[in-house]
């Protein structure tokens, strides 16, 4: 009988804790709702123009990465096929990091239609030629992007793209990113 009355009283005593713990899990639900209300207020419309740039600017390159894989399957260096299929991955990655950043900010993002990529080359040179442009245009949005949050004191977009490229440089450095890689950073 003893036994049985612990049970029972630290069943109740877990209810109990059970009933504090969702309690306090919808009280923080309720604060995040306001918060992510007060972040949506923030982005400025030119940060925000950037960003979709970017993020249109991320899928075309990574649909330009799979061109190139395709058109590298029918030449003698189809192992670059695979390599650039990765790399297209991780731009759109990149394109989904953004998008997603962007909702959480504004709470909806416009699709735009992406462009087709450019499919026929004359050598391996004019291809990584083709992506490399498209990774230095990403690279120059994302520079603009950092100096227009730095003057608009936008701390929640400048701690995103830190964090961005913290990323890549945790990667390289775990080698998860090969510094072998001819096209590491592209």
């Amino acid at each position: 009988m003893n036994e049985l009355l612990k049970s029972l009283i630290l069943y109740q005593k877990i209810n109990h804790n059970y009933k504090f713990y969702f309690k306090y899990l919808f009280c923080e639900c309720e604060r995040n709702i306001k918060l992510s209300k007060l972040l949506i207020m923030t982005l400025k419309k030119d940060i925000q123009l950037l960003i979709d740039q970017i993020i249109h600017k991320e899928w075309y390159a990574s649909y330009s990465f799979l061109a190139v894989a395709e058109w590298f399957e029918t030449t003698p260096c189809r192992g670059f096929s695979k390599l650039l299929q990765k790399k297209a991955e991780r731009e759109k990655k990149q394109a989904i990091q953004f998008s997603n950043y962007l909702k959480q900010r504004i709470g909806t993002i416009d699709q735009v239609a992406v462009k087709k990529p450019k499919k026929e080359f004359t050598s391996s040179l004019e291809a990584f030629e083709y992506i490399m442009s498209q990774k230095e245009d990403i690279t120059k949005c994302e520079q603009q992007l950092y100096a227009l949050a730095s003057r608009e004191k936008d701390y929640k977009t400048i701690e995103f793209l830190l964090k961005i490229v913290q990323e890549a440089i945790y990667k390289k450095k775990n080698g998860s990113i090969s510094s072998t890689d001819p096209i590491t950073f592209i």
